[in-house]
Formats: C-alpha cells, structure tokens, sequence
C-alpha cells in the first residue's frame, strides 16, 4: 500500500509540474490597441512660412502655374488661418490652404479620428506628397461633387490642409495634391 500512495503523490506531482498556466488569468497584461500613427516626417520642415501668412504658400508663377487667380484671399477665423484663391476656369472653383493653430499632434490628431470611426462615411487614405506624409481625409466624401480635403505633414506637430471645392472636368484630389506640393516646394525654398 505504500508504494500505491508514492505512485499516486508522484503522479500528482508531475501533473502539477506539467500544468500551464490558464490563459485567461487575471494576472495577465491585456494587450491594449493603440490607434495607427502617421508615419514619421524624414525631413521635417518649418511651417513658419505658413504660419506668418498662408498666401504666401503659393508664389505667383506657381499659382499661374496651377490656373490658380492671383493674389490669394486670407481668411482667418477663431479655429483657423487660411488663403483662398479662386481658379480661373469658371471663377467658383476654389483651393484653400489652411492650419489649426495651437495645434501640435501633426497628423497624429486625424490618425486617431480614423481610429474612432469619424471617417465611416467619408474617406481616410493615407498618401504621400513629394516624400511627406499625407491624409485625403473628409467625413462625408463628396469627390463625384468636385470637393476633396488633403492634410500633410510638415513634421511631426505641425499640418497644413488643402481643401478643393467645384473642381468640374478633373479629379479634385489631384487638384489638391498638386497645390499641396507646390506649398512643400516654397516653403523648401524659402528656407535657403
């Protein structure tokens, strides 16, 4: 009988030995998911540019260039600073260059929007413009109605956005993308 009950405790023991831990113990760490974050800018930029006035985002050649009318309109308001100009195919259509100020989460802030399904209805695609990361972003997408919404990354805190209304006869995106990497381009160029 003695040796029945040593079998036992040995069978008991490499059991015991043997077990995992359950999976579903509360001393566990939970793996918490974190929104995506815009990638990184290389080559980082100083907005201050655009900051001291957004018209001048567009130089004049560009901007005939772009059949963009010269010179931009500014308009600022409590939650924004931006220039507008009108094209000059029919006289509505218009490109706006803009920024939050105060504002320094970059593209970090609509990453997180996206993540918490702001742009359902809409549209969020990730791009690049002339190396630096972008975001067509809008929560309604009215691009079939000539309207698209660009935001890039200057660096890491700092966007600008560029927003198309009643481009006809061509993709408003594309519009936006173009005049977004004229913008990069001066403010490249100012700086030397």
């Amino acid at each position: 009988m003695p040796c029945a009950i040593l079998t036992c405790l040995l069978l008991l023991l490499t059991a015991c030995s043997q077990a995992k831990p359950p999976t579903d113990s509360p001393w566990q760490h939970e793996k918490i998911s974190l929104a995506p974050q815009p990638p990184q800018v290389r080559n980082p930029l100083d907005p201050a540019l655009l900051v001291n006035d957004p018209c001048r985002g567009l130089s004049p050649a560009q901007l005939l260039g772009l059949r963009i009318e010269s010179p931009g309109r500014r308009h600022d308001t409590e939650s924004l600073v931006s220039c507008v100009w009108v094209m000059y195919a029919a006289g509505t259509p218009a490109v706006t260059v803009y920024y939050v100020p105060g504002r320094q989460t970059g593209l970090s802030e609509l990453y997180l929007l996206n993540s918490s399904g702001e742009y359902g209805h809409g549209y969020f695609e990730p791009t690049t413009i002339v190396g630096y990361p972008a975001v067509l972003n809008s929560s309604t997408d009215d691009r079939s109605a000539g309207i698209c919404h660009l935001s890039v990354g200057l660096n890491d805190q700092f966007a600008f956005s560029v927003h198309t209304t009643n481009v006809t006869g061509g993709d408003p995106c594309q519009v936006a993308d173009t005049v977004a990497a004229q913008v990069i381009l001066t403010i490249q160029h100012s700086g030397r």
